[in-house]
């Protein structure tokens, strides 16, 4: 088997798999109510849209209460299923939060279920 031949099929089985996305960014702590509401409201958008999608939102917890200016946040997206490509460029090319709130850019990960 070539390497393009072995590289395809390790996609073709990664591809098969359910995956579940991470999107972290730092948001300005003084706009932490107003951009909750923002991001929970796009998500619930989403999930009403695509049937079997789960989302949710996170805040790191060492900073929930730091004097730092900002914190963490984390939306993740999780499906019955894969989540399909197209949904997952629409996830990823979003901006719910203003970028001239954020500490600089979104982050996404993309991990398969393995167990």
């Amino acid at each position: 088997m070539s390497t393009l031949e072995g590289t395809l099929t390790l996609l073709h089985s990664a591809l098969s798999m359910q995956t579940e996305l991470f999107i972290y960014y730092r948001v300005e702590q003084g706009c932490c109510d107003e951009l909750k509401a923002v991001v929970l409201a796009f998500q619930q958008h989403l999930c009403a849209k695509h049937p079997g999608l789960v989302a949710r939102l996170f805040q790191r917890v060492d900073t929930a209460n730091s004097p730092i200016q900002s914190t963490t946040w984390m939306e993740t997206y999780s499906s019955t299923g894969r989540i399909s490509l197209p949904l997952q460029r629409l996830i990823e090319r979003a901006e719910p939060v203003p970028p001239k709130l954020m500490s600089g850019p979104r982050h996404m990960e993309v991990f398969a279920a393995i167990a």
